[in-house]
């Protein structure tokens, strides 16, 4: 579009212009400016790339952001159990995931002592460090009641938020909702892969 007029005339057409593409998507003319460019997004494990951006229009009615919101995360809950069970699948028959890496670790220990001999010392503050950091039963609810919790969807949750989907109980509820068993599930799966980091990591020449 060519600009009409010099000086005042040109800027009285920008700010007719911006005021009416305002008017037209239903926002207010009051609006501050800052609410215009406010963008949350969740804390998601990489493996829910492929479950695409949600969240970053602030500016939409709040049920079609929480849905938004909670279409994520179901999606992403979803890759996170693949992930966890295509881990897992390498390690049946030992009583849990964990326990069959940690038995997969000891024979691999087995077969590389006699080409050298395993640095004792790594391997104990390797797996010290491991226990300190994931050694919570992340799947007890009861341990994390009353703790704050930094879960994917936090900042979209809180009440304090604007928007915020602090009501919708499919995305937020304490009990069942998907960012709670998002939280838990990638907890989990962080577990496993710090365990099957460590088998990958033994030196074995």
């Amino acid at each position: 579009m060519k600009a009409i007029g010099v000086g005042s005339q040109t800027f009285f057409l920008l700010v007719f212009v911006s005021v009416t593409k305002a008017a037209a998507h239903g926002r207010s003319l009051r609006t501050p400016t800052s609410s215009l460019v406010a963008i949350r997004t969740a804390r998601l494990h990489k493996v829910c790339e492929t479950c695409g951006d949600a969240g970053q229009n602030t500016l939409q009615k709040s049920s079609e952001y929480c849905d938004e919101l909670h279409d994520q995360c179901t999606c992403c809950v979803k890759a996170v159990k693949n992930q966890y069970s295509e881990i897992c699948s390498k390690y049946m028959g030992f009583g849990g995931c964990i326990s069959g890496i940690k038995a997969a670790i000891e024979n691999k220990e087995e077969e590389c002592k006699k080409k050298q001999k395993l640095a004792d010392a790594w391997k104990d503050q390797q797996k010290q460090k491991i226990e300190e950091a994931m050694g919570e039963d992340i799947f007890d609810l009861h341990k994390a009641a009353g703790k704050i919790v930094d879960t994917p969807y936090k900042d979209e949750c809180a009440a304090y938020a604007e928007p915020n989907c602090d009501s919708q109980e499919a995305l937020c509820g304490f009990e069942s909702g998907c960012d709670r068993e998002l939280w838990k599930w990638t907890s989990e799966l962080q577990r496993v892969e710090s365990w099957q980091g460590m088998l990958d990591t033994i030196p074995c020449f």
